[in-house]
């Protein structure tokens, strides 16, 4: 049986999608202090769930957001915009590294709900 866990984070600010680029230093500072606020929620939500197995090896990894208003969306930027969550993870421990050696990521769904979130559906592979 495979080891599977969910983290839930709020969704990513806009600038952190490759097109939320910043024009201005204070853009780029936003982005870097979002950047960081992602990264140590992440980090806290995997430290929460006191696993004992860790680390694992590699992972599969799916992302599912939640927006009030279904409509089409541009996976490939929603996935780039998780990358200080990833980051994240890794600081807790979770996987060795961010790298396509020990993170398979699978893709992203798209739901409706009333709270706008992320949720990351982590499966240990072995």
């Amino acid at each position: 049986m495979s080891e599977q866990i969910v983290i839930t984070l709020p969704m990513p600010p806009k600038v952190l999608t490759p097109n939320g680029r910043p024009f201005s230093r204070r853009g780029m500072i936003g982005k870097a202090v979002a950047a960081k606020k992602q990264r140590e929620r992440a980090r806290q939500e995997v430290e929460a769930l006191m696993l004992e197995t860790l680390p694992w090896g590699k992972v599969g990894v799916e992302y599912v957001f939640y927006h009030p208003v279904y409509r089409r969306r541009d996976d490939d930027n929603y996935i780039a915009s998780m990358k200080s969550a990833r980051d994240g993870i890794v600081d807790a421990g979770l996987v060795v590294d961010d790298s396509n050696e020990y993170w398979l990521t699978q893709g992203a769904k798209f739901e409706k709900d009333t709270v706008k979130r992320v949720e990351i559906v982590m499966t240990r592979i072995k």
